[in-house]
């Protein structure tokens, strides 16, 4: 006999395959519910994680920020405001004694009525040094940042956000205008563009000013806290663990507050990059369960594959015989079993695969969540179909091309 072409086998299998539509359909349906959730799963997780990512990049990419009061730990802190403010000496300290630092800058925040000639909005003026514009995500639309020189002599400039021009301004070029903050003039050097999109903020990013600490520091913050911090913002050299110094920071901060052992922080230290691991790695456990949930609708249709085949092989028991008589080998038989086998599973694949895209993509547009796909998922789901029907088509196929052919042929 001579030997079957792959287009062969697989022309035959779909013939069989086609005899009974009702009963592969059935079969096919765990495969494609299996499949088509580990797609939403994978496309869901992926989103999430590339929220949470954008997320925390919307915040400064790798910045670990320093915040008066004890937000982190566990323990209540029980201080006035005044007393666990962190102060300007603390930035010195930092600066002047940590190392593998790429920028760190003091930060006050002020939220004020910024007017131009009747126009008015009410934007968070955040106090910083010029050095924030080398690791600002946003960046400058129109006119310049300001410059260390604007920092010494604590020049009254400033830089808008992009919503903050627009209100004040329309349509109209700021850059040399002069807007009004509280009671004081400040001339407009620059405008951001728009800032990275975060999800549920309680507030809008682009509605602020950015303003030299030093001008800030002296005319707009709280008297009596003339030497409080609301931020040190830190960012480590490129390349650097960040967590060497966090700890570093922190040990310098307990020794300057005169915190003792045992005594929990008077400070709150968010590493950015940190938790963006911890976010990842927490997307990750919790896709790996979906998977595992996702798998057993696999098991459980790769058992119907099973099922269909070993029904598939006792009907045509007389077919089997009459190849085998007329030269058909043991393996040409298990070949298009299998094959058989293979076709119906990756058959539910790719229905699953246009099911779980759809899900996905209709569960975006109706809710809060993100989805993402990438290449590598879909490469795993058309693996996974084809193991599947190797696997569960393997019992069947094996026990076809092991059959007499003259029991065969004499079974009705």
């Amino acid at each position: 006999m001579k030997k079957p072409s792959l287009y062969i086998f697989m022309k035959m299998s779909f013939v069989s395959l086609k005899r009974h539509p009702i009963r592969s359909g059935l079969a096919l349906l765990g495969i494609v519910i299996g499949i088509a959730s580990m797609i939403v799963t994978m496309a869901l997780g992926e989103g999430t994680n590339e929220r949470l990512k954008k997320e925390i990049l919307a915040m400064g990419e790798n910045w670990i920020y320093i915040i008066p009061g004890n937000f982190v730990g566990r323990k209540e802190v029980k201080t006035t405001k005044e007393d666990y403010n962190l102060q300007f000496e603390d930035y010195l300290a930092l600066k002047s004694l940590l190392s593998d630092i790429h920028t760190i800058t003091p930060s006050v925040e002020e939220n004020e009525v910024v007017k131009y000639e009747g126009n008015q909005v009410l934007a968070e003026i955040k106090g910083l040094n010029s050095s924030i514009f080398a690791i600002e995500p946003r960046k400058i639309k129109i006119g310049v940042p300001f410059t260390s020189h604007h920092d010494k002599a604590a020049l009254p400039v400033a830089v808008l956000g992009s919503e903050t021009a627009k209100i004040l301004f329309k349509h109209e070029n700021p850059i040399g205008k002069t807007v009004t903050i509280d009671k004081y003039p400040f001339l407009v050097v620059g405008v951001f563009t728009q800032a990275p999109k975060r999800i549920n903020a309680h507030k809008n990013p682009d509605v602020d000013v950015v303003v030299p600490f030093t001008s800030v520091w002296k005319k707009l913050i709280q008297p009596g806290l003339n030497n409080s911090l609301q931020h040190i913002i830190i960012k480590p050299v490129h390349g650097k663990n960040s967590t060497q110094l966090v700890s570093t920071a922190r040990k310098l901060l307990r020794f300057r507050h005169q915190i003792s052992d045992g005594s929990p922080d008077d400070f709150s230290i968010w590493d950015l990059q940190a938790m963006m691991e911890a976010a990842h790695k927490g997307t990750q456990v919790l896709n790996y369960f979906l998977l595992i949930a996702a798998s057993v609708s696999l098991i459980v249709g790769g058992i119907g594959i099973m099922n269909v085949m070993l029904v598939s092989m006792t009907e045509r028991r007389k077919e089997i015989g009459i190849k085998m008589a007329i030269g058909a080998t043991s393996g040409q038989i298990l070949a298009q079993f299998l094959i058989e086998s293979v076709l119906l599973c990756f058959t539910g694949g790719v229905v699953g695969i246009l099911i779980g895209l759809g899900g996905a993509f209709l569960i975006g547009s109706f809710s809060e969540f993100d989805w993402a796909l990438k290449e590598k998922p879909l490469v795993i789901a058309f693996g996974t179909t084809v193991i599947v029907g190797l696997f569960f088509g393997f019992y069947p196929a094996y026990k076809a091309s092991k059959l007499n052919p003259i029991e065969a042929l004499q079974s009705s």
